[in-house]
């Protein structure tokens, strides 16, 4: 890309790649997120908990554990996923899974 906007536009001098600042994902800032959603999830007979974390340079993604009435709720776990792609700008992948779904992706790095 850089060399075709030099190409195509000669006033260009350099090409730089900008990203959000974000604050690095760890279990600990995932959780403070889920503290705030549990009470409301809890009140509806429902529980949700981290699976799984990958920050890796090649992936990020977080799997979320929902149980109860809640996890048939699509309005909920797109609610739940953009509090999460609030916070964490880069994050590629929310999924919010059931108890015993299978992951069918390798497992990458985990980051406790």
């Amino acid at each position: 890309i850089e060399k075709t906007l030099v190409e195509r536009i000669p006033e260009i001098v350099e090409v730089v790649a900008v990203t959000p600042d974000q604050e690095p994902m760890t279990r600990e800032a995932v959780e403070k997120i889920l503290d705030v959603i549990r009470p409301l999830v809890k009140s509806s007979g429902s529980t949700i908990r981290l699976k799984e974390l990958v920050d890796s340079p090649s992936q990020h993604k977080i799997v979320l554990e929902m149980t109860g009435p809640l996890l048939k709720s699509m309005a909920v776990k797109a609610e739940v996923q953009n509090r999460i792609r609030k916070k964490f700008p880069l994050l590629q992948e929310v999924k919010v899974v059931s108890p015993g779904e299978e992951q069918n992706e390798e497992e990458e790095e985990v980051v406790n």
